[in-house]
């Protein structure tokens, strides 16, 4: 499983770029999604095409992949630490 958003390719986060789970079972960060719902009628999966029905905000968190960025910040944290 990727990390980052495939959108922008930069890191999921636990903020803007939070991995958000869309119908379709691909995931792209929060901040992609808005742009994207701001400027498309329909909003449409940027990876499969299939029509997002609903605001992006009611969109599930993925899960899976914010445990791996939970644990990656505490690793973080850990060793700055030391």
């Amino acid at each position: 499983m990727s990390l980052r958003c495939n959108i922008c390719d930069e890191r999921f986060d636990n903020g803007e770029r939070r991995p958000k789970s869309l119908p379709c079972g691909h995931t792209e960060c929060l901040k992609c999604l808005k742009r994207l719902e701001e400027t498309s009628d329909p909003l449409l999966c940027p990876e499969c095409r299939q029509e997002l029905v609903g605001p992006v905000d009611a969109l599930p968190d993925n899960y899976f992949a914010l445990s791996f960025i939970v644990e990656r910040e505490q690793q973080q944290k850990r060793a700055d630490l030391r």
